[in-house]
């Protein structure tokens, strides 16, 4: 029981350069040109709805614009596909005006008609070299396909997140939680430590400095936050 709901914590808290909800459709986009390359000609993301609706007003890390357009060709350009949701670490102003460009090329389709309310995201780039794709779903970085002109190059079951009906949470009781808390060797929880010190220095930052919560790094849950 124990080993099971510690890779549970672990997958649900870990650090992501920014909001998790624009982050995971940075994080598409760089697996999607990961998986092609080459001079981008015409982006197509189909996101759920919730996705779409609440991310036109929120920041991410580096650049001043905002929406889901910039946060896509930003993923695209600029993205590290193997940093997960950290993955805007490495922009430049070089790359985000090149960014700002490529943003216009992106055409977003919000995917109205779906009932799951949990994350999907389906992005394809065209570029000279053909076309790259990756859906991710149920979390910001689950990825559950990446194709390169048609062909499959990685796929992966889809993680049963702390939504999902089937969940593995759902069969634990508050006593089993309590046992995990108290039985676990402390050092497991180090994690929780290192959140609450970043999750407090950012904090503090947004009182002394004029940044937005986007602006610094932070330990997230899959989808809310801490």
């Amino acid at each position: 029981m124990n080993q099971e709901l510690l890779e549970i914590l672990r997958k649900e808290v870990k650090p992501a350069l920014g909001c998790t909800g624009p982050i995971g459709v940075c994080f598409g986009a760089a697996q999607a040109y990961d998986a092609i390359g080459g001079e981008i000609k015409r982006i197509v993301a189909k996101i759920d709805w919730g996705m779409a609706s609440k991310i036109d007003d929120v920041a991410f890390p580096g650049t001043e614009m905002l929406g889901v357009e910039m946060a896509i060709a930003l993923g695209a350009v600029c993205g590290d596909p193997k940093a997960g949701l950290e993955v805007l670490h490495n922009v430049t102003p070089e790359g985000e005006q090149k960014a700002r460009k490529v943003a216009e090329l992106v055409e977003v389709h919000p995917m109205w008609e779906r009932k799951d309310m949990n994350i999907y995201i389906d992005i394809t780039i065209e570029t000279d070299r053909g076309t790259g794709r990756s859906v991710t779903a149920e979390r910001s970085d689950g990825l559950i396909l990446k194709e390169r002109n048609g062909e499959v190059i990685e796929q992966y079951e889809k993680d049963k997140g702390a939504q999902d009906a089937a969940s593995p949470m759902l069969k634990y009781k508050v006593k089993d939680f309590y046992e995990f808390a108290t039985t676990t060797p402390i050092e497991e929880f180090d994690l929780l430590l290192k959140a609450a010190e970043l999750n407090t220095e950012l904090a503090n930052e947004t009182i002394t400095a004029i940044w937005g919560p986007a602006s610094e790094p932070r330990f997230t849950t899959a989808r809310t936050g801490i």
